[in-house]
C-alpha cells in the first residue's frame, strides 16, 4: 500500500466526489425518512416489551420471596444466629411453704 499523506487522501476524495453529479430527489428523501422512522418505532416497541418482561420477572421474584420469606431456605441467616445463641436460664426461686 502506498504511503498516502493527508493531502493526497483529501485530494482523492474531492476528485471522487466531483466526478458524479447527483440530482436532488425529494421523494427519495421522504422515502428514506419513512424507513428510518419505522426502524425507530420497531426498536422502541422492543425496548418496551423487554422492559415490561424484565419488570414482571423482578416483581414475581419479589412476590415469591415475600410469600416464602419465613421458610428456612430464604431465612438461613436468622436461623443460624438463633441456634448459636445460648439461652439464659434464670435461677430457681425457693418455694415458700404455708403452714
Amino acid at each position: 500500500m502506498p504511503d498516502w499523506t493527508p493531502k493526497d487522501i483529501d485530494h482523492l476524495f474531492k476528485v471522487g466526489s466531483e466526478q458524479y453529479n447527483f440530482e436532488y430527489n425529494p421523494a427519495a428523501w421522504a422515502q428514506m425518512e419513512a424507513l428510518l422512522d419505522r426502524d425507530r418505532r420497531k426498536k422502541l416497541i422492543w425496548w418496551w416489551f423487554w422492559g415490561i418482561f424484565i419488570s414482571a420477572i423482578i416483581l414475581s421474584l419479589g412476590w415469591v420471596a415475600h410469600i416464602f420469606g419465613n421458610n428456612t431456605v430464604f431465612n438461613t441467616t436468622t436461623r443460624i444466629r438463633t441456634e448459636q445463641q445460648t439461652p439464659v436460664i434464670a435461677p430457681l426461686k425457693k418455694a415458700h411453704r404455708i403452714g
